[in-house]
């Protein structure tokens, strides 16, 4: 009987240390908790910004801008490219960049593409543009993760040496 009371003494004492100390730890840890909460409420909001800052540079850049996928796929245009395509976004986004610009996969690299282009129906003769196609790679890999192409037109007669 001295032995199991002794030991419940002991268990009284534990459990009101550990109660007197349950404040602390509560207090410790929702402080850890909201230091975090206040880091990823910062990251959040600096990530949003600089989403919103790329679209205000690629929606506002005057030159035509495509990205593309490593399955030559469009994945976004600004709104010079539609322009030079003649064409609305939602047509552009989800076609075949080889549909629009004719590029042969070799032409992805990082120096001027010069391309003929056919006429629209609107113009009596075809349009030569030049085209800066650029990869985009995989931070950790290093992989080609997709292109992106700016371009403008050359005047009529003009001739760029590449």
């Amino acid at each position: 009987t001295v032995h199991v009371s002794l030991r419940r003494l002991h268990a009284e004492t534990t459990l009101r240390h550990h109660l007197e100390h349950l404040e602390e730890l509560v207090a410790d840890q929702t402080r850890y908790i909201s230091e975090k909460l206040e880091r990823s409420h910062q990251l959040g909001e600096a990530y949003r910004k600089g989403n919103e800052y790329y679209e205000m540079l690629f929606a506002q850049l005057d030159a035509p801008m495509v990205i593309w996928n490593t399955d030559l796929y469009i994945t976004d245009v600004n709104s010079a490219f539609c322009s030079f395509a003649h064409r609305e976004s939602s047509e552009l986004k989800g076609r075949k960049i080889t549909g629009i610009l004719p590029f042969e996969r070799d032409d992805f690299r990082n120096y001027p593409v010069q391309l003929e282009l056919p006429a629209a129906a609107s113009e009596r003769q075809g349009r030569r543009s030049v085209w800066i196609v650029s990869r985009i790679l995989e931070p950790d890999t290093g992989r080609v993760r997709a292109y992106i192409g700016v371009g403008m037109d050359l005047p009529a007669g003009d001739t760029l040496i590449l």
